[in-house]
């Protein structure tokens, strides 16, 4: 039996993180531990479409691929995600959704909330002069110099800005939208009226769950 777990810790916004990158560097290495779901890989159950198994597993935020320790202790990317519909951790309950791993954040009668969480890239400069970010198109089309009547390619380096994302998602059957203002006015379109005015008179944050459970609930009462 499936149990939601509608209380589940919800990663609080933290602040962007700026790297310089080149050629050799390991991005998932510079993120370390934190760019994974878990503090550490935990046992799950995985219910597949025929069958179900255990794994200790854990998910990396910044390329968004779920991970397992397999027998001989090797950490390996899970490639039949297709065949899996849940995965169970404890009380909390995960699903892919077009490719994208969301967790059940809340369930009702009528609809879910889910949530993905991610690591994401929002922006990217070449270096310019000394080393320094630069927003001008010239520095990205340089990548090779002439040296002694050689070109030598140059180890283009550039300024990565990542920062933690929330998503949520209402779905309800085949029906899915991105929990935000727009989501809303074409998840409940017979709606639209009543939901604005709502808005206007009780503002909601759509990256926190209790105002969108909140906003979903107020929905569901019409």
């Amino acid at each position: 039996m499936l149990l939601f777990c509608t209380n589940a810790a919800i990663l609080t916004a933290q602040q962007a993180t700026s790297i310089k990158v080149g050629k050799d560097t390991d991005v998932a290495r510079f993120f370390n531990e934190s760019r994974w779901l878990l503090p550490s890989f935990e046992n799950a159950t995985l219910f597949l479409k025929q069958s179900k198994t255990n794994a200790n597993i854990n998910y990396d935020l910044l390329t968004e691929n779920l991970f397992f320790i397999d027998a001989k202790n090797d950490t390996l990317e899970l490639q039949n995600i297709k065949d899996v519909v849940i995965v169970q951790i404890d009380k909390r309950l995960f699903q892919f959704y077009n490719n994208l791993f969301v967790e059940i954040v809340h369930h009702s009668d009528n609809s879910e909330i889910w949530l993905r969480r991610q690591i994401r890239k929002t922006d990217s400069r070449k270096t310019g002069a000394y080393g320094l970010p630069s927003a001008t198109s010239s520095v990205t089309n340089i990548n090779s110099i002439n040296v002694g009547g050689q070109f030598k390619d140059l180890d283009v380096v550039e300024w990565a800005k990542y920062e933690p994302s929330l998503t949520f998602y209402l779905s309800k059957g085949n029906k899915v939208r991105v929990a935000n203002k727009s989501g809303f006015l074409k998840f409940y379109a017979k709606k639209k009226k009543e939901i604005e005015t709502y808005l206007k008179e009780q503002p909601v944050n759509f990256e926190n769950l209790e105002d969108i459970t909140r906003l979903e609930n107020f929905c569901d009462s019409l």
